[in-house]
């Protein structure tokens, strides 16, 4: 059972994430994504994809209503990170309306 839990840790998952701008204006805003990220079996992060914002897709309908559904479901589950600070060891917050 215990390397099951093991195993489960380990995979990808969504994260959504922000990066401060400043518009020609000077005006400071947010923009959120989400990015992907690889956990480690500690739950730790190991690595992440290259650009901070990832487009979903499928083979199918059903595969890309699946892919919404399951980053619809981990950007619910984490606290957002500005994207620049991730970094590998990085322990991910659970969202404040889950602790």
């Amino acid at each position: 059972m215990a390397s099951e839990q093991k195993t489960m840790k380990s995979r990808w998952h969504y994260l959504p994430v922000y990066e401060e701008n400043i518009d020609r204006d000077g005006v400071k805003h947010v923009d959120y994504s989400i990015c992907e990220v690889y956990l480690d079996d500690s739950g730790l992060i190991d690595y992440w994809n290259a650009k901070p914002s990832l487009q979903p897709c499928g083979d199918s309908v059903e595969e890309l209503v699946d892919s919404l559904e399951l980053m619809l479901a981990d950007t619910r589950k984490w606290e957002p990170v500005e994207y620049e600070s991730l970094v590998s060891g990085m322990k991910l917050k659970k969202a404040s309306h889950i602790q």
